[in-house]
């Protein structure tokens, strides 16, 4: 989610649940049992916004089809500038 800048200057970005992002994650589930990689990614959501305050939601939301989902993560309006300083520091420091 980090290298996704989604819309609104980063506080939101949405990405559809599908095999191709279980493959992407590395977790076959997505297309086994989706119902247990959902709720995979539910419980990593309040992981990453328990650890990372930057983080405001990560939920799994029904689409408007029939066995649709989405991933929608919130992210405070500091998310993108802290990202920006980070991806500074680290450049710095390789140099």
């Amino acid at each position: 989610m980090e290298s996704q800048e989604g819309d609104d200057e980063g506080t939101r970005y949405r990405v559809r649940i599908d095999p191709k992002l279980g493959d992407s994650l590395g977790d076959p589930d997505a297309e086994r049992n989706s119902s247990r990689f959902r709720e995979r990614l539910r419980r990593a959501g309040t992981g990453i916004c328990t650890t990372h305050p930057e983080y405001l939601g990560i939920t799994v939301k029904a689409g408007e089809r029939r066995g649709e989902y989405w991933l929608q993560v919130e992210r405070s309006d500091r998310w993108l500038p802290n990202k920006l300083a980070r991806r500074r520091s680290r450049l710095a420091g390789a140099a």
